[in-house]
């Protein structure tokens, strides 16, 4: 941990990059939007340097996963980063797979290319 991660004047942002992203997180099981607001809150008052596995883990090039867990399965909150530390969840999904669908991955990366031109 370093005197970064614990500066709370620049603390880490959480935000859903579009309402698509909310209907989605509102789609999976009440406990398991419980287990990543619970995540998400953690990012926030933590910092995203001090968390890894088995809460985030890389997927490839800028996009991570929050992953969460619950009786009712496992979901992902796919990300990306942006300068000031803010995070912008692109995709929620409820896992059925061990494997991320590429179909998920490649919904994440559009939703990446409109926040950069966006922001």
């Amino acid at each position: 941990m370093t005197s970064e991660d614990l500066d709370h004047s620049s603390k880490w942002k959480v935000f859903f990059s579009e309402k698509a992203v909310i209907d989605e997180f509102r789609s999976i099981p009440v406990d398991l939007q419980a287990s990543l607001t619970h995540l998400i809150e953690m990012v926030e008052e933590l910092g995203l340097t001090v968390m890894g596995m088995p809460f985030v883990k890389h997927i490839e090039n800028d996009l991570w996963e929050l992953r969460a867990k619950a009786k009712s399965g496992i979901a992902r909150g796919i990300y990306v980063t942006r300068t000031g530390r803010n995070i912008y969840i692109l995709r929620v999904i409820h896992k059925k797979t061990a494997r991320l669908a590429r179909t998920d991955i490649d919904v994440a990366r559009q939703r990446a290319r409109r926040i950069n031109n966006d922001h």
